[in-house]
C-alpha cells in the first residue's frame, strides 16, 4: 500500500458516517490483514469534530480513500502486518461467551480471559471498588464487541479471508449498511441494558471518546488512541470505530484502574494464581501429574511446579508472570522486560534439578518448562537453557501451552519430544522470526526439525507458520461456550469426534459428573445426560453410560431434518431439550436372560425433559444383525421430541421420517460382539495405546544414515550390491541397538509392561476392525473415510508386529539391568523393532531378486530410497486387502465366505474327521480341547482383571487338570507348545526350529508370539488374556486352512493336501457360478476333454484341465481361465515361491502360465471339437478367437512384478471385465 500525504478534505463529510464506515470495514474477514491500516484510519476519523449536517461519503469514494494510503501519512505505523490466527475468538466472562476479533495479537483473548478472572478474585484482591469497576469495564466492552460480531453475521467459525487485488474491501450498499449499523448503538439503550445487568458506568467512561477529542498524531503504534478507547460517543449514539481493538482496550482499562487503586501487586498475584490453575489443567490434559510444588519463599521468589510425565522423567515448570511494574501505554512502560525474572529462573533451576536427582533414584531426566503469562505488554526474550546436557528446555506462553495440550491430549511425551528434537543436529539451526508456535508448526510437519534433503541450514526465517497450528486446534476440537443444563453456568464443550462438521459435542471429560453430550445444528440445543440423575460416572458404568448417550445423540443428529421442520412450524420453542439416560447396573443390563417380557426401554416426558430407562431387552435386541432396535429407539425419540415441542405428529409422518433417515439395514451406532471379542476389547486397567512414534522414527532415520555413511559419500548413488549391504547393515545395527536398550531394564518391570502394552494394541486393533462397517455407514462411505480407517489400521498393525517382536526377543533373552521401563523407552524400542521389520522385509525382497531399490546419500546425511517395484506392489496389495475388508464390512462382498451353492458334494464330516485326526496327531488333542485349555488360563484365578496373568507352572497345570479332566501329561505337552523359554543367544533358535523362524518380517513362524504367548521365567509362566485368545484363533485358522508349516505328523500332511485340492475345486465351482449368473456367458469347470477328445500331448500324456472354461457367443470368444485360490503370500520368500510357480519354468517343471499356454495351443489346434462340445458349428472355427486368462481369488504381489503373456486379474476384476465386454457388445 502506498503512503501519501492526506489530500482528501475529510471535514467535508459527515464524521458519524465515516466513523461507521471505518468501524464496519474492520468486521469484514477479507480485511483481516489490514488491521494496522484500518485502526490508523480509525484514529484519523476519530480526530475529526462531529458534524452530521455534512455530506455522507459514498461507497466508491470511501473505498478509494481507505486504499489510497492517505490515512497512514504522518502516523508511526508500518503497513502490511498479516492477521495471525482466528478472525473471531470467544472470551468467557459473567453471563457466557463473547465474540471478539484478536487482530492486535492472537493471544489477546486468552490474556484477557485470565486477567478478567483474576480481577474479580476476592481472595487475592480485597478492594471491592476495584473488583466492581473491573467487572463493569470487562462486561461493557465484551457486550458491545459481541453485539458488533452478531450484527455483522460473524460466528466463531468465521475465518480470515483474502481481499481481491490486495485492496481493503468495502461491500455494496445493502451489506455496507448492515456493517455500519453493526457498529452503531443507541446510547440510552446500552445504558439501560447495563443497568439491567447491574453494571455501572465505568466501561462507558473508560472505553469511549468524543469525536474530535483524540489526536491522529502520536509517537508510536502503541499510542494509537483507539487502542485504549475504541468507541466514539455522541449525545445519542455509541459508534465503535475500532472493533478490532476491544481486547487491548479492555485490558488497558483494567490495568489503569488497578494502578489508580494501587492494587497492581495484588492483581499480578491473582493473575499468577489463575495462570497456575490453567497450567495445571493443560498439563493434566497431556496426562502429566503434579507431584510437588516449591513456593516463592523457598525458591528465589519463584513458584515452581514439579510434574511427572514419564516413569523416569520429571518436568520442572517455571511460571513467569508480568509483575505489572511501570504499567502504562507510554513507550517505555508498555514494554515488559523479562530479563530479571528469567535470570532468577536460571539461578534456581540448577538447584532444583540437583535436589530432584538426589531425592528420586528412578529419575533419569529432568526437563525444564518455562511458561510465560503476560498481561498484554509487549515483550521479547531469548529462551534460556536450564537443563543439563541431554535434557531439553521448552519455553512457551501459557496460551501456546493451551494449544499444544489440545492437539496432544493424552500424550505425555509431546513436549519432551519437541524439546529433544530441538536439541538434535537438525534443531540446532538458527531460527529467526520464530516464536514457540512457529517452531512447533515446523516440527509438527514430521515430528522433527529435518528441513529437507539439501543439508542442515545455517539459518531459517519463519513467516508465521504458527497460525496454522492455532487454526488446526480450533478446527479439530471447536471449543466454545454454552449454557450447561442443571448447572446455571456456562462451560466449554469440545467436538466429540475429530471429524469436520460433526455436530455432537461433549463437556470436559476430565471433570467429574455425568456424560453430557450436546447436539447442535438445531434451532434449540438438545442435551443427552447419562446418568440422567446427574450422578458422577463411575469406573463400573462409564463405558455403558457413554455408549448409550452416544447412541441417542447420534440418532438425534440423524433425525435433524425432521426435527428442524417441526421447530420451524412451532410458535414457541423451549429453551432446550434435555434427554436423561437411566440404566441398571452393567451386570443387570447385560443379563439377557432377564430380558423376557421387557421392552428394552421406557420413556417419560415432562415439558422439555425426556427420561429414558434402558433394560436388558435393549442389550438383547442389539445382538440382532440389523438395526431394528436402533430404529425403535429413533421412533421413540421422535415421539418424545414432538411432545417437548408441543407439536402434534401423526404416526405416518414418523414412519416417513424413519424410512429416509433411519432405514432398516446395517447397524449405524451399535456393535454386538462375541464373548471372546468382548474379552479382547475390554481395555480396563491397561496402559494407553502407543503407536510407533514418528519422532522416534525420525531419530532412527538419522542413525540409519550414520550407518550408511560407512559405505557412501554425500550425493553418491549406491550400487545394487551396496543397497543390499546397507539394508543388511541397518538390520544388524538395529539389532545391536535393541540388544543394548533391552539389556538396561529390570526384567520384572519390563516383561509385564510389554505384555500389557501389547494387550492394549490387540484391544484397539480389534475395536477399530469392528467399527469399520458402522463408521462407513454412519459417516459416509467416501474415499476419504476409507483412507482414514485404512491408515488407522495400518498404524496399529505396524505397532502390533513390532510389539510382538519385542516380546519374542525379551522372552528369549531376559534383561538383567535395573532401569525403569518408561513410556519413552517403550517408544524407542518399538521404533527400533519396526525399523528391523521394515528393512528386513525389503532386504529379503532384494535377496530374492524380486526388485531393486535405488539408494542415494543426501546432503543431510540420510538415505533416500527411489522407487521399488516390490514395495509398490506390496502397497497395492495392502490397499486391496483393506478395500476388500471394508466392502465385506458393508456386506457388499462376501469375501472368503463361500455360499452353499459352490460347495462340493463332499462329506463335511470327513473333513472334520481329518481335522480332528491331524490335530490329535500334531498336538496331542483336539483343537476344541486346546482352545478350552488355553482359554481357561485367561479365565483362571491367576489372571488379573486387566487380563495380565502369572503363575508357577506346576500350579497352573494343577488348576487346568482339575478344571478340564485332561491328563497332566497332555496338558504339559500343550503348555510346552505355547510357551517361549529363554535361551543364551537370540539368533540361535531352539531345535527343531530354523533361523528363519526368528525373522519378525516373516509370517506363519513357529517361534512367533502368536504361537507362543506363554512366557517362561524359570518355573513361572506369564501371559496376556487377549494374546491367548488371539493365539488359539490363529492356530485354528492355520489348521483349518491347511497352512501349518513343516508338519510333524502324516495326518497333518494329508489334511493340508486335501484342503488345498478341495479349495481349488471349490473355487473353480464358485467362479463358474458367478460367471453363469451373467447373461450371455456359458461356463463349465474342470474341462479335460472336448467332444470326446482328451487334451493331451503328442506322446499321449494328458495336459491337465481348464479350470474354468468360459464361452462368449456374442463376441465369438473362448476364455480359458486358469483359476488360482492361493493363500495370501506375504513374505518375500513366499512371494518368490509363488512367483516361480506362476511365471518361471524350471528344468523339471513348467510354471502355471506355460502349462496354461500349452492347453490353449491344444484348443487352437482342436477348435472344431471345442466348439462342437457347446453345440457351435465347427465350420465357424476361423471366426472364433481364444483369449487365455489367469484369475486369482485375491490379489497377489507377484503378478505386479512381471509382464505375463496374457492378462492376470483378480476375481473382482474378472467379473468387471466380463460385464464391460457385454456392455461393449451391446453398444
Amino acid at each position: 500500500m502506498r503512503v501519501t500525504k492526506i489530500a482528501t478534505d475529510l471535514t467535508e463529510f459527515d464524521v458519524r458516517d465515516l466513523a461507521q464506515k471505518v468501524g464496519g470495514s474492520q468486521l469484514l474477514p477479507e480485511n483481516a490483514d489490514y488491521y494496522i491500516e484500518l485502526t490508523r484510519a480509525a484514529a484519523v476519523v476519530g480526530s475529526l469534530a462531529h458534524d452530521s449536517s455534512l455530506y455522507k461519503m459514498d461507497g466508491n469514494t470511501w473505498r478509494s480513500w481507505i486504499n489510497s494510503g492517505e490515512a497512514m501519512f504522518g502516523g508511526p505505523e508500518m503497513p502490511g502486518d498479516p492477521h495471525e490466527g482466528l478472525f473471531v475468538s470467544e472470551v468467557p466472562f459473567y453471563g457466557g461467551g463473547y465474540y471478539t476479533i484478536p487482530s492486535a495479537n492472537p493471544e489477546d483473548p486468552f490474556v484477557l480471559e485470565v486477567l478478567a478472572q483474576a480481577s474479580v478474585d476476592s481472595s487475592l484482591i480485597r478492594d471491592t471498588t476495584f473488583r466492581k469497576e473491573a467487572v463493569e469495564i470487562v462486561q461493557f466492552g465484551l457486550y458491545l464487541s459481541h453485539q458488533c460480531m452478531i450484527r455483522a453475521g460473524l460466528t466463531r467459525t468465521s475465518t480470515p479471508g483474502e481481499s481481491e487485488n490486495d485492496d481493503i474491501r468495502w461491500p455494496a450498499a445493502e451489506m455496507a449498511m448492515q456493517l455500519q449499523e453493526a457498529v452503531t448503538f443507541n446510547k440510552a439503550e446500552i445504558i439501560a441494558e447495563m443497568e439491567r445487568r447491574n453494571i455501572g458506568s465505568s466501561g462507558l467512561d473508560r472505553l469511549t471518546f468524543e469525536l474530535g477529542s483524540i489526536s491522529a498524531t502520536y509517537p508510536n503504534p502503541l499510542a494509537n488512541p483507539t487502542l485504549t478507547r475504541p468507541i466514539a460517543v455522541t449525545d445519542e449514539e455509541l459508534i465503535v470505530v475500532a472493533p478490532t481493538n476491544f481486547l487491548p482496550a479492555i485490558r488497558d482499562a483494567v490495568l489503569k484502574l488497578a494502578k489508580e487503586k494501587s492494587v497492581l501487586a495484588e492483581l499480578s498475584k491473582s493473575v499468577e494464581a489463575q495462570a497456575w490453575v490453567r497450567a495445571m489443567r493443560f498439563f493434566e490434559i497431556q496426562s502429566w501429574a503434579m507431584v510437588g510444588r516449591l513456593n516463592a519463599q523457598a525458591n528465589n521468589g519463584l513458584d515452581v511446579g514439579i510434574f511427572q510425565f514419564d516413569d523416569d522423567k520429571l518436568a520442572v515448570v517455571h511460571l513467569v508472570v508480568d509483575d505489572l511494574t511501570g504499567r502504562s501505554r507510554g513507550t517505555d512502560e508498555s514494554h515488559w522486560d523479562l530479563s530479571s525474572q528469567l535470570d532468577r529462573v536460571q539461578a534456581s533451576a540448577a538447584a532444583v534439578d540437583e535436589d530432584l536427582h538426589a531425592r528420586a533414584d528412578s529419575i533419569n531426566e529432568v526437563m525444564h518448562v518455562v511458561v510465560i503469562q503476560g498481561t498484554g505488554r509487549f515483550h521479547s526474550y531469548s529462551p534460556p537453557e536450564l537443563a543439563p546436557s541431554g535434557c531439553p528446555t521448552v519455553c512457551l506462553t501459557l496460551d501456546e501451552l493451551r494449544i499444544v495440550s489440545q492437539l496432544n491430549s493424552g500424550d505425555p511425551l509431546a513436549l519432551w519430544q519437541f524439546g529433544m528434537s530441538k536439541r538434535s543436529k537438525h534443531g540446532m539451526a538458527r531460527m529467526l522470526g520464530a516464536g514457540f508456535l512457529d517452531q512447533y508448526a515446523q516440527y509438527r510437519q514430521r515430528d522433527s526439525f529435518y528441513f529437507g534433503d539439501d543439508g542442515i541450514p545455517d539459518m531459517v526465517i519463519f513467516s508465521g507458520p504458527g497460525v496454522n497450528v492455532r487454526l488446526e486446534a480450533q478446527k479439530t476440537l471447536d471449543p466454545h461456550l454454552v449454557r450447561i443444563p442443571d448447572r446455571n453456568a456456562y462451560g466449554r464443550v469440545y467436538r466429540a469426534q475429530n471429524i469436520a462438521d460433526y455436530p455432537i459435542y461433549m463437556t470436559d471429560p476430565l471433570q467429574a459428573g455425568p456424560v453430557r453430550l450436546l447436539i447442535e445444528e438445531l434451532p434449540i440445543p438438545v442435551w443427552v445426560i447419562s446418568p440422567g440423575d446427574g450422578a458422577d460416572v463411575t469406573k463400573e458404568n462409564s463405558s455403558l453410560c457413554f455408549h448409550l448417550a452416544d447412541v441417542i445423540a447420534f440418532w438425534i443428529w440423524q433425525l435433524t431434518p425432521t426435527i428442524n421442520q417441526w421447530c420451524e412450524a412451532t410458535d414457541a420453542l423451549p429453551y432446550e431439550i434435555v434427554i436423561g439416560v437411566h440404566i441398571e447396573s452393567p451386570e443387570e443390563f447385560f443379563d439377557i436372560e432377564s430380558a423376557v417380557g421387557r421392552t428394552g426401554f421406557e420413556s417419560t416426558v415432562d415439558e422439555n425433559r425426556i427420561s429414558i430407562r434402558f433394560d436388558s431387552a435393549f442389550a438383547l435386541g442389539a445382538s440382532e444383525l440389523n438395526n431394528r432396535v436402533e430404529r425403535e429407539l429413533a421412533r421413540k425419540l421422535l415421539v418424545d421430541v414432538s411432545s417437548c415441542l408441543a407439536y402434534p405428529v401423526e404416526p405416518e409422518e414418523i414412519d416417513a421420517a424413519l424410512a429416509t433417515q433411519a432405514p432398516l439395514g446395517l447397524k449405524r451406532r451399535m456393535k454386538t460382539l462375541s464373548e471372546s471379542d468382548a474379552l479382547i476389547l475390554d481395555n480396563s486397567g491397561l496402559p494407553p495405546v502407543r503407536r510407533i512414534q514418528s519422532f522416534e522414527m525420525e531419530r532412527i532415520r538419522d542413525e540409519s544414515g550414520e550407518v550408511a555413511t560407512k559405505r557412501a559419500v554425500v550425493d553418491q548413488q549406491l550400487s545394487t550390491s551396496d543397497s543390499h549391504k546397507i539394508h543388511n547393515d541397518i538390520v544388524g545395527e538395529m539389532f545391536n541397538k535393541l540388544e543394548a536398550e533391552i539389556a538396561r531394564f529390570d526384567d520384572s518391570d519390563l516383561l509385564p509392561n510389554l505384555i500389557s502394552r501389547h494387550e492394549s494394541l490387540i484391544a484397539e486393533l480389534r475395536r477399530t476392525e469392528s467399527i469399520v462397517g458402522t463408521h462407513l455407514s454412519t459417516m459416509g462411505d467416501t474415499p476419504e473415510n476409507r483412507q482414514l480407517l485404512q491408515s488407522d489400521l495400518e498404524e496399529l498393525n505396524r505397532a502390533s508386529m513390532a510389539s510382538r517382536f519385542l516380546l519374542e526377543y525379551v522372552s528369549a533373552v531376559p534383561p538383567s539391568g535395573s532401569a525403569v521401563f518408561s513410556t519413552s523407552a517403550y517408544d524407542r524400542v518399538l521404533a527400533i523393532a519396526s525399523e528391523i521389520i521394515e528393512c528386513g522385509f525389503l532386504s529379503d525382497g532384494l535377496n530374492n531378486n524380486l526388485s531393486e531399490i535405488e539408494v542415494n546419500m543426501t546432503a543431510s546425511q540420510r538415505l533416500k530410497f527411489g522407487n521399488c517395484a516390490y514395495a509398490d506392489a506390496a502397497e497395492r496389495i495392502r490397499n486391496d486387502f483393506y478395500e476388500s475388508n471394508a466392502d465385506a464390512s458393508l456386506n457388499r462382498e462376501t469375501k472368503n465366505n463361500e455360499s452353499e451353492t459352490h460347495r462340493l458334494p463332499e462329506d463335511e464330516q470327513k473333513i472334520d474327521k481329518l481335522i480332528n485326526d491331524a490335530s490329535v496327531a500334531e498336538f496331542g488333542m483336539l483343537l476344541e480341547e486346546i482352545g478350552a485349555l488355553i482359554g481357561g488360563i485367561g479365565r483362571s484365578q491367576f489372571t488379573e482383571a486387566n487380563g495380565i496373568g502369572s503363575a508357577r507352572e506346576v500350579e497352573l497345570i494343577d488348576y487346568l487338570e482339575g478344571a478340564s479332566g485332561i491328563t497332566r501329561d497332555l496338558i504339559s505337552q500343550v503348555v510346552e507348545q505355547f510357551a517361549a523359554s529363554p535361551r543364551r543367544i537370540f539368533l540361535e533358535p531352539p531345535k527343531p526350529y530354523t533361523r528363519g523362524e526368528l525373522w519378525p518380517w516373516r509370517f506363519n513362524r513357529g517361534l512367533s508370539y502368536l504361537r507362543k504367548p506363554l512366557i517362561r521365567r524359570e518355573n513361572t509362566l506369564t501371559w496376556g488374556r487377549r494374546s491367548l485368545i488371539q493365539s488359539v484363533r490363529y492356530l485354528c485358522d492355520l489348521v483349518t486352512s491347511g497352512r501349518i508349516k513343516s508338519p510333524k505328523s502324516e495326518a497333518m500332511r494329508i489334511l493340508i493336501g486335501t484342503l488345498a485340492n478341495r479349495r481349488g475345486k471349490q473355487y473353480d465351482r464358485k467362479l463358474v457360478g458367478r460367471v453363469s449368473s451373467l447373461s450371455g456367458y456359458i461356463a463349465r469347470p474342470s474341462m479335460t476333454e472336448f467332444n470326446g477328445n482328451l487334451m493331451k500331448r503328442a506322446d499321449g500324456d494328458p495336459i491337465g484341465d481348464v479350470d474354468v472354461f468360459v464361452l462368449d457367443a456374442n463376441t465369438r470368444t473362448i476364455l480359458p481361465v486358469e483359476a488360482k485360490a492361493f493363500a495370501l503370500a506375504k513374505t518375500p520368500s513366499e512371494v518368490k515361491n509363488e512367483f516361480d510357480a506362476l511365471f518361471t519354468d524350471t528344468e523339471d517343471e513348467m510354471c502355471a502360465v506355460s502349462h496354461h499356454l500349452e492347453r490353449v495351443a491344444w484348443m487352437q489346434s482342436n477348435i472344431a471339437d471345442v466348439l462342437a462340445e457347446f453345440g457351435v458349428d465347427p465350420a465357424e472355427g476361423s471366426r472364433w478367437k481364444i483369449e487365455p486368462l489367469l484369475v486369482l481369488d485375491s490379489d497377489l504381489l507377484s503378478r505386479h512384478l512381471t509382464a505375463p503373456p496374457f492378462p492376470v486379474m483378480t476375481e473382482k476384476e474378472f467379473i468387471q471385465f466380463l460385464r464391460s465386454r457385454k456392455s461393449s457388445a451391446v453398444s
